[in-house]
């Protein structure tokens, strides 16, 4: 006789594992991936106008491109999305020190 397979239904679907894993939703996640995916975009349509852009535009436009990379919520929003666990931490202890300083005030 051919040796039995595991049937189906004993194993967890990739369906059934996926519902798992939306169950552990991270709100902060997604809102950071928003952000990223926003301003990413933002720097897209940026880079798309430079390429009919005169010589005086283009160095607006590159102006513009670097703020969006440099502003605070694209690089916290990345930050997160790299290391999740380690931002709420850093994210904790800045708003203890935050607390901290208020007290002190």
């Amino acid at each position: 006789g051919r040796p039995e397979t595991a049937s189906p239904s004993e194993k967890p679907s990739e369906s059934e594992l996926q519902e798992e894993e939306e169950e552990e939703v991270d709100e902060d996640w997604d809102e950071a991936a928003r952000i990223v995916d926003e301003i990413s975009s933002q720097i897209q349509e940026v880079l798309a106008a430079t390429r009919t852009a005169s010589k005086k535009e283009k160095a607006a436009l590159l102006a513009r491109k670097r703020d969006l990379e440099s502003s605070a919520s694209y690089l916290d929003a990345l930050a997160y999305l790299e290391d999740p666990e380690g931002e709420r931490k850093r994210r904790q202890e800045g708003d203890a020190e935050a607390y901290r300083v208020v007290d002190e005030v």
